[in-house]
């Protein structure tokens, strides 16, 4: 039962680690199509700014995140902690968090930006 449970683990990284690359352009068309459709609710109402405003702090933090990612990617990471699927997946949250919080904190000041010029075009 252990060695099944070893060879089906085994292939599942396979297929993760192969899968890699496809899995995060899959990610990056969901969050857009996330972002898109906050923005056509926010935008389609006329009338909620706070959902506009929301789906810019949305659109910052999925810039943000994509700023860590590639920040991340020029480190080298060592072997002290080994790899496993959980260490990346709390990784993944841990910085996750840490764009939402610094699109909140107005430090990049992008959605602000962002909801100036989609607010002139979407006032009546």
């Amino acid at each position: 039962m252990t060695g099944l449970l070893t060879t089906l683990t085994g292939r599942s990284n396979l297929i993760l680690e192969t899968a890699g690359h496809t899995a995060s352009l899959a990610s990056a068309e969901s969050q857009k199509s996330r972002f898109d459709r906050i923005l056509a609710e926010a935008t389609g109402s006329g009338k909620n700014d706070k959902k506009l405003l929301d789906a810019c702090y949305g659109m910052e933090t999925l810039f943000i995140e994509n700023l860590f990612d590639a920040m991340r990617k020029t480190v080298h990471e060592s072997d002290f902690f080994g790899q496993s699927l959980a260490k990346d997946i709390f990784s993944d949250m841990l910085y996750s968090e840490y764009a939402k919080v610094s699109a909140r904190s107005d430090q990049f000041g992008l959605a602000k930006q962002i909801y100036e010029q989609l607010s002139a075009h979407t006032t009546p």
